[in-house]
């Protein structure tokens, strides 16, 4: 019964592809399967000296670093993340975040963590948005891995400008000792997964790196749901 309702809402009430705006199937959520099937995957996933890792060589120690997609200007991936982060379609991060579970348990040597931590929005930054974009993609990682994640444990206490325009330096500058812990004794020798969208100079992710480990015994991976080409 319960899926003949469904069904019968969606008849009604049908849902679009978010990127090519393509009315969905009743098994599709967000995206189509055909524009899954035309997301560019990176080709280095959790690779030993890949381009992601090389970013925070001799800046912070890391266990592993991947990105999921490659990101590329006015590509699929770049429609997604706007429509995702601007325009309220938070399916997408949650969608792409358990897309990218799926893809790391199909690794003949899948990564193993204890716990998924977000990259937080300031408070503010978080009333005017609405919703932290690193969480919805934490959350589908999470239900994809059946791992928890937790956004308790890592606080942005700093409403930094953007970092658009901002050179290496001046991008460090404007994150420096923007994060804080809380309950530090829940993450002591815990494997953390560190989740953002995007990597550009890492800046932000150095930071969080830092500050996280403060706490004895940690150990961090870095995932990003994409990297420029």
């Amino acid at each position: 019964m319960r899926k003949f309702v469904r069904g019968f809402f969606h008849l009604l009430f049908p849902y679009y592809c978010v990127h090519c705006e393509h009315q969905l199937f009743e098994f599709e959520h967000v995206i189509c399967e055909s524009c899954i099937s035309k997301l560019p995957k990176s080709d280095f996933n959790f690779k030993s000296g890949n381009p992601v890792e090389r970013i925070f060589w001799g800046r912070v120690p890391l266990e592993l670093a991947s990105s999921f997609l490659t990101f590329s200007k006015k590509g699929i991936v770049q429609k997604l993340m706007f429509e995702f982060k601007y325009n309220g379609e938070t399916g997408v991060g949650y969608k792409l975040g358990k897309l990218y579970a799926l893809d790391i348990l199909k690794m003949k040597a899948a990564p193993k963590w204890d716990i998924i931590v977000p990259i937080p929005l300031h408070r503010s930054k978080l009333r005017k948005r609405g919703f932290n974009q690193c969480e919805l993609i934490a959350e589908g990682m999470s239900a994809g891995l059946q791992i928890p994640y937790s956004s308790k444990h890592l606080m942005r206490t700093v409403n930094n400008p953007s970092q658009t325009k901002r050179n290496r330096s001046e991008r460090w500058n404007n994150v420096d000792s923007i994060f804080e812990t809380a309950k530090t004794g829940e993450l002591e020798g815990k494997h953390i997964l560190l989740i953002d969208d995007v990597v550009t100079t890492g800046a932000t992710l150095e930071s969080a790196c830092r500050e996280l480990l403060s706490i004895p015994s940690v150990r961090i991976s870095i995932v990003t749901l994409a990297f420029p080409e």
